[in-house]
C-alpha cells in the first residue's frame, strides 16, 4: 500500500487501515516505516495532504488497544 498525494488515495488508505485485521495493520505499519523512515513531520504532513494526524490518531488508538500494558 503506497501513499500517493491525492485525496482519494488518502481516503482509500485510511479506509483500508480501518477495515484491516491486526496482522494486516502490522504489515501496513512496517511498509509505512520502510517508506518513510527518513522523512520529517513536515514531509509526512505534505504526503498526507495536511491530514497526517488522521492516520496517527488511528495508529495510536490501535496500539493502545492492542498493547495496553506498554502505555
Amino acid at each position: 500500500m503506497e501513499l500517493l498525494p491525492c485525496k482519494s488515495s488518502l481516503i482509500s488508505f485510511l479506509r483500508q487501515w480501518d477495515s484491516s485485521s491486526a496482522q494486516r495493520r502490522v504489515r501496513v505499519l512496517r511498509q509505512f516505516i520502510a517508506q518513510n523512515q527518513y522523512k520529517t513531520g513536515a514531509d509526512l504532513e505534505q504526503q498526507f495532504m495536511g491530514a497526517a494526524s488522521l492516520f496517527f490518531t488511528r495508529l495510536t488508538a490501535w496500539i493502545r488497544i492492542t498493547y495496553p500494558s506498554f502505555l
